[in-house]
């Protein structure tokens, strides 16, 4: 009896850990005019492509409080012991020639059983006064679509 009640319970436990999630998926795109050139005679351009970098954190204070340039030069010093890992060479589109937006699934596989934030910090030709680096919890970070428009993220629910 001991030895079948000690049998399921480690049973249970395998399951347990198996239903652990240890990746997670992030959508992001990128709404048109985005990341627009702007010409010499002062005219803008069309939109392009941005590139970001996904930041799995411990904790959010130093990512919130530094710049986006140095985070982005130099995020190991910058943000220290609450940086976990960095996703690097992520590119989001602008809408297709239908002016379709045209999302991204970015999948962090492994997720670090750490990871109590998600950091997106995107790299704009330009800036404005929004925001070009935002942070999530990381139990909300699968709700949420991270929107790309002019130089700024904009975080919306889905």
């Amino acid at each position: 009896m001991r030895c079948t009640w000690t049998l399921g319970m480690t049973l249970g436990l395998v399951l347990l850990a198996g239903c652990t999630s240890t990746t997670l998926t992030l959508d992001l795109v990128a709404i048109k005019p985005v990341n627009e050139v702007k010409l010499e005679s002062g005219a803008i351009g069309e939109s392009r492509v941005v590139d970001v970098r996904i930041f799995q954190l411990k904790d959010d204070a130093k990512f919130k409080a530094a710049t986006v340039d140095a985070i982005w030069t130099n995020a190991e010093e910058t943000l220290g012991d609450s940086l976990i890992n960095v996703k690097l060479g992520e590119s989001i589109f602008p809408e297709d020639a239908d002016g379709k937006a045209v999302g991204k699934e970015i999948i962090l596989d492994p997720l670090d059983t750490g990871t109590r934030f998600i950091g997106i910090l995107a790299l704009f030709s330009d800036s404005d006064e929004g925001e070009r680096k935002v942070v999530v919890p990381v139990d909300q970070a699968d709700d949420v679509l991270f929107e790309l428009t002019g130089y700024h993220i904009n975080i919306k629910n889905q």
